[in-house]
């Protein structure tokens, strides 16, 4: 779903800050974030990473994996939390009061983690010597390639969020 022509305000509105999770339990936004996304561009990647990993769903059923995509959602949103916490800590610590600021006013959105999740499950359950071509061009060893992807995408859109992409691909 694409909501970008939304309202900036709609849109803060669901999407994934920590203080609005943790310190006024504004649970929705673990799910409404997911299908939030900053533009059409931001959506076809996403439906093309998805469709290019629907092995995964052939392999293991449909009812299984939708279960196991809400699991990775929530996971990968329960982990972000736990590292922001993690973080907010140490800078609270060492008060450094610009970070803590920023990140409390990080927002996130889509569904990269979990599409970086199944990325991961793939790989994983990929023969060790077995390679992924990147566009065409470059062969990526399999175990390798989502954090390749991460650290594309990273170069590419360095405004994407790091934390939501990796606690996809570290919760497998």
């Amino acid at each position: 779903m694409y909501l970008s022509y939304l309202p900036p305000d709609i849109i803060n509105s669901l999407s994934f800050n920590y203080d609005k999770v943790v310190k006024e339990s504004q649970y929705y936004r673990i799910f409404s974030s997911a299908i939030v996304h900053a533009s059409p561009l931001h959506l076809l990647f996403n439906g093309l990473s998805l469709w290019s990993l629907r092995i995964m769903e052939y392999k293991y059923g449909s009812w299984f994996y939708f279960i196991y995509s809400l699991w990775f959602l929530v996971c990968g949103k329960l982990m972000s939390l736990g590292v922001v916490y993690l973080v907010l800590q140490f800078q609270n610590f060492n008060n450094s009061s610009r970070q803590v600021t920023l990140l409390r006013n990080m927002r996130a959105i889509g569904y990269s983690g979990v599409i970086f999740a199944w990325m991961t499950v793939k790989s994983l359950n990929m023969p060790t010597s077995s390679s992924v071509r990147f566009f065409g061009v470059l062969n990526i060893p399999s175990a390798l390639f989502p954090l390749f992807s991460l650290t594309m995408i990273q170069l590419i859109v360095p405004r994407a969020g790091f934390l939501g992409h990796f606690s996809g691909s570290f919760q497998n």
